[in-house]
């Protein structure tokens, strides 16, 4: 038997998404495991639709097991989010080999870069550029340049960032998961015009709701339960989400933002001055959250509770006892179960693995 992990948002499920899913068969992986975001995804915003009826898509679509990624986890960084991520696999005990996309598809590239991220001569290399008022993301880049050279062009990409990140996790965890990544195919991930064979996720949620018809796009199992979803009124309303949204951040106060994650160097005063600007929507249309810094999200009905949660039980523990697993009911999502296991659970005795 050989397990092979797939971590991802499917926000929605589109057919590029299945490429991992076939490359995976094709190495040899008898059962497939994913591990999905829940109702809120990476950005802090809801999911296009609920995470039962993007779970049910992906068990109708050749994987075996959907695992719920823990909300602090889902919401985080792209460090968290892939510790996270490689932590649930790793307390599972039987996962063979990890499965991810990216822009480069070369693992050695990715593999240097994230030792560079470890070296020990990267602080020296970081702070000049800091010192010069760079962000912090491309002062990062410029250090990995001075020790790595063109390889640090990898950092530019969302999807070589996470494989960068999954790669780093699992040395961080000694784990023996064997990671494995292919190149990413169809339109890049923010890309504003859709690619003649794959539309990025991106794209695909603003034609939807835009109200134009994507299921050409989605495996038909995501094209079913996406019009399940709509039918049964169990999308979220974005508007209302918003509203919610900034009224929890103007309740906040300067020192309630100091003390969300990741939030340094005065970026408080910044979040707050813009929560409370007199418009709720903007020029051109953007709304005022959409102004916000994007780790204002993590602020939000979902982020600050996790923010809290992901403190509690440190960024790199093992599997959370909030996580879940999803098991389809009769094809109906509504009827599927939401099964939560203890961290202390492990897969390794049920499939007689001696790991």
């Amino acid at each position: 038997m050989q397990v092979t992990a797939i971590i991802a948002e499917w926000n929605p499920l589109h057919r590029g998404h299945l490429l991992p899913v076939q490359a995976a068969r094709q190495q040899g992986a008898t059962h497939i495991v994913a591990i999905l975001s829940g109702n809120f995804v990476q950005r802090g915003e809801p999911a296009l639709c609920p995470w039962q009826y993007r779970a049910a898509a992906a068990l109708s679509s050749g994987v075996d097991l959907v695992l719920q990624l823990p909300l602090p986890y889902a919401v985080s960084t792209a460090q968290h989010f892939a510790g996270g991520a490689m932590a649930s696999l790793a307390a599972l005990g039987a996962v063979d080999s990890l499965i991810f996309g990216s822009e480069c598809g070369e693992l050695a590239a990715l593999r240097s870069v994230a030792a560079a991220l470890d070296s020990p001569d990267l602080p020296a290399a970081l702070a000049p550029h800091l010192q010069k008022g760079l962000p912090f993301a491309a002062a990062r880049q410029a250090a990995v340049h001075s020790l790595l050279g063109e390889d640090a062009g990898l950092l530019s990409s969302p999807n070589n960032i996470l494989g960068i990140e999954y790669l780093r996790a699992l040395r961080q965890l000694g784990s023996n998961i064997q990671p494995l990544t292919i190149s990413r195919q169809g339109a890049s991930h923010d890309a504003a015009e859709p690619d003649t064979d794959f539309s990025s996720a991106s794209q695909l949620r603003q034609r939807f709701l835009t109200g134009q018809d994507i299921s050409s796009s989605l495996p038909p199992a995501m094209a079913e339960q996406l019009e399940l979803a709509r039918q049964r009124g169990a999308l979220p309303q974005l508007e209302l989400w918003e509203r919610a949204f900034l009224a929890h951040l103007r309740a906040m106060t300067e020192t309630d933002y100091a003390a969300l994650p990741d939030v340094t160097e005065g970026l408080e005063h910044r979040l707050y001055r813009i929560a409370h600007g007199k418009n709720h929507r903007g020029a051109a249309g953007r709304s005022q959250n959409q102004a916000l810094h994007p780790r204002a999200f993590k602020a939000g009905p979902a982020g600050g509770h996790a923010g809290a949660a992901r403190r509690a039980f440190g960024c790199g523990a093992a599997l959370p006892a909030g996580a879940g697993l999803y098991r389809q009911g009769g094809g109906d999502p509504e009827s599927g179960q939401r099964v939560p296991y203890p961290t202390a659970f492990s897969l390794a005795g049920g499939a007689g693995k001696g790991r």
